[in-house]
């Protein structure tokens, strides 16, 4: 199991054996990512429409969903997910 350490005590992280975690194609992983983020932007813009900082708020989601899909990726290469 994927843990770490947090003043003495394990906290459990994903309840996939890590050599499962590194078995699942990084591409899939980022589609995956893309289409979730995807579906939350649609939803935000949908139901923030008609507000006066919505172009704030999409903005705010789409730079969020690059800096998590960075951080996503830098995970995958160094776990040398293929």
């Amino acid at each position: 199991m994927l843990t770490f350490k947090i003043k003495e005590s394990e906290v459990l992280l994903l309840p996939i054996p890590e050599t499962q975690l590194t078995t699942i194609p990084m591409k899939k992983v980022l589609i995956l990512n893309a289409l979730i983020w995807g579906a939350v932007i649609l939803i935000t813009s949908s139901l923030v429409g008609n507000h006066e900082k919505s172009e704030i708020i999409i903005g705010l989601l789409a730079v969020a969903f690059a800096v998590q899909n960075g951080f996503t990726y830098a995970f995958l290469k160094d776990k040398g997910t293929p």
